[in-house]
This record gives C-alpha cells, structure tokens and sequence, in this order.
C-alpha cells in the first residue's frame, strides 16, 4: 500500500483535539535541552531551544508534534507518515484549520535526537565541575517551557519547583566546586541564580501553601474543619498565587532573564574553569556529625539547620554521586526538615487569616495541627540521630 510523508507549521495556539478529535492516541512524549551556536554583530553566541516531541496515532497514520522554543520563539512542527488515503484524510483537516505545509528538509526529529546524544556524550566524559554545571543548567532550562505553559510533570511534581531546585542545585555546586571556577564569574552566576530562584519561590511557595491547605484541614476525620472557611482562605492563596506567576512570566519575557539563559549555556559549554582541578579543590565542607538545634529550639534555628543540611547534600552528591551513603542519609534528613520547614510557613499563613472573625476557629485549628505535625518531625530526627550514635 503506497505510503505518504508530510510536514506542516502551526501557530501557538493550535490545538490538535480541536481538529483531530478522539481518533488521536498518544503514546510518546520527550523533552530534551539543545544548546544551539548563533551569530550576531558581536561575534559567535550560543542560546538553548526547548524541545519537545509528542507522538500520536491515528487510523493509518503516525502523527509527530514536535515544539521547539527559545527564549524568544516557538515554532510547532507536525509530521504525517503513513498510508497515502489516510494521510490526505487528516492533511485536509489540518490544511482546513490553518496549518501551512513545509517541506521536508526540516529535521526538528533528528537534531532533537542528534542535540540529546551529544549533550550526554559531553556529560559522560567531563570533569566533575562540568558534569555538575551541566547536570544544573539542563534542569533549569528543560523545565523552561513548561513553567511557561503550566503542565504538571508526569509524576505529578510541578515544574516551577524543579526548576527552583535546579537553581538552589547550581548555586551550591558553583560554591562547592569554587576553587575551580575564577571567582567573579561564580559570583555574580549565583546572584542572578539567587534572583530567579527567588521568582520562582514565590510561585513555589503558594503551591505548596495550597496543597497543605487541603492534607491539613483533612488530616483529623474525627474533628471537622469548616468547609466554607477553607474555600475561602484557598481563594485567597489562588489569588496571591495568580500574581507570583504573573511576576514570574513577566520575568521570563525580560532582558534580564534572557541574559541569564545565554549565561547558562555558556557555562555548560565552555565554563571558565582555573587550573585547580579534582576533589581535592573543590572545598564542601561535610562534617562528620549532625548538629541539630534543640528539640524546643525556634523554627529560624531548624531552618538554618535545614539549609546546611541541604548544601552538604548537593556538595557531597556532586563530589561522590546521589548512591553515596552519606548522600543519602543527608537526603533523608532534608525531607524530614522540608516537611518541618513546610508546615511552620503553613501555621504563620493560617495564623494570618486569624484576624477575619469568620476564619478565626478554622485558622486556628489549622495551626495545632501544623505545630502537631512539627512536634512530630523533631522528634523523628531527634531520634534518628540517637540511633546513629
């Protein structure tokens, strides 16, 4: 039976179920980070583009959307393949909707493949210092589009959040590994780091807030939280919410984020590295014992505690890898604190609404049940480290 290959160009706002229908059935979805060399009147650049490729079938015919995004630009391709009839069936469709056909020369598949193959190979054969730099940069950037567009991820994390950890990641490891990498470049990557984490925190943080809002006020079956008032303090962090991404996408379409991104490509292609080279330069700092603040101690205390922790664990994974133990026994103990750190920003938030004579109980039931949920996880480390000893 004769067989057909097409391509066609989309704008952004095309959707194929609204053309296509039910008959699509996706079955592949791939994201990939492609550094991308430039010219401009400046001399040679680099920028990164975002690809993403979705696979679909259809009766007769494989369908392959493949999204390539920049900073500054998006271009959607999609590919037909299959048998003759049916490929002219779902080409007038699309030709019908406003796809523009394109000739085949464009190969968005292959240099997805060919940009992701060499990316790993790179990887694979640098120092540690790059392999952390690169390991940093592709998880801020991969996770770029999708803070744009508001996909969760598939194992139901949010992008917003791996890429704010990308950023605490990067910052950490350009601390760590500093005796390699000349000093005001480091220095000034890890401020701009520090600003774009902190965007993103603001969104991250509403997240989390709203999600807790939920496991909390269900977290006593046998004592009832009022479900209007719960409605309306999460009203309130949708709102709060709404701005922060709005804050956070106005940043992403500046100058100042844009500059960031060809920073970052830079640093994974060719960082400036000095002549000190091996674990021996790098400077983590990882104690032998755990010294948490007392069991009563404020919440500042454990925070800071939970900020060292973290640190050490990013230093001692980029020198040894995530498989070390101690890598891992430091994980642990920042998930604990994550948790603890969590629900004290959630019993400050709950405490706020107290001023509203209708949401006065339910904040403050919210609240027993956060410093209940912190009693819990300091007691847990507590214990943890006796059993250590």
């Amino acid at each position: 039976m004769p067989r057909r290959e097409s391509r066609y160009e989309v704008d952004a706002q095309f959707r194929l179920s609204d053309h296509l229908g039910p008959a699509m059935h996706s079955y592949k979805e791939e994201t990939a980070l492609l550094p991308l060399a430039s010219s401009g009147p400046e001399g040679p650049a680099t920028t990164v583009a975002f690809v993403r490729s979705r696979r679909y079938r259809l009766p007769g015919v494989k369908l392959i959307e493949v999204e390539i995004s920049t900073a500054t630009r998006l271009l959607r391709s999609i590919r037909l393949v299959g048998t003759a009839a049916a490929v002219s069936t779902v080409e007038g469709q699309l030709l019908a909707a406003g796809a523009q056909e394109v000739p085949p020369g464009r190969q968005l598949e292959r240099l997805l493949e060919t940009g992701a193959a060499a990316e790993a190979l790179a990887q694979e054969q640098a120092s540690p210092v790059v392999q952390a730099i690169q390991s940093g940069v592709h998880r801020i950037l991969s996770h770029d589009p999708l803070v744009r567009t508001g996909d969760p991820l598939p194992n139901g994390d949010t992008p917003v959040h791996q890429m704010r950890v990308g950023c605490r990641r990067l910052r950490s490891d350009l601390k760590t590994f500093g005796p390699q990498l000349r000093r005001p470049w480091a220095r000034s990557l890890r401020e701009e780091l520090r600003w774009l984490a902190g965007l993103l925190g603001g969104a991250r943080d509403i997240e989390v807030l709203r999600a807790r809002l939920t496991r909390t006020a269900a977290a006593d079956p046998l004592t009832s939280i009022d479900g209007a008032a719960v409605e309306r303090i999460d009203a309130a962090l949708a709102a709060r919410q709404r701005e922060a991404i709005g804050a956070l996408a106005q940043a992403m379409g500046g100058k100042r984020y844009l500059d960031l991104v060809g920073r970052l490509t830079s640093a994974a292609l060719n960082p400036p590295l000095t002549h000190a080279t091996g674990a021996a330069a790098a400077t983590p700092v990882v104690p032998a014992e755990l010294n948490p603040p007392g069991e009563h101690a404020p919440d500042e205390q454990w925070h800071a505690w939970r900020i060292e922790v973290k640190r050490v664990r990013y230093a001692t994974e980029a020198l040894k890898g995530r498989k070390d133990p101690r890598a891992r026994e430091l994980a642990h103990f920042q998930d604990l604190l994550g948790e603890h750190q969590d629900a004290a920003v959630a019993a400050d938030t709950w405490l706020s609404f107290a001023t509203d004579p209708e949401l006065a109980v339910t904040a403050g039931r919210l609240y027993e049940r956060e410093r209940a949920a912190i009693r819990e996880v300091r007691a847990t480390v507590v214990e943890l480290l006796r059993n250590s000893d």
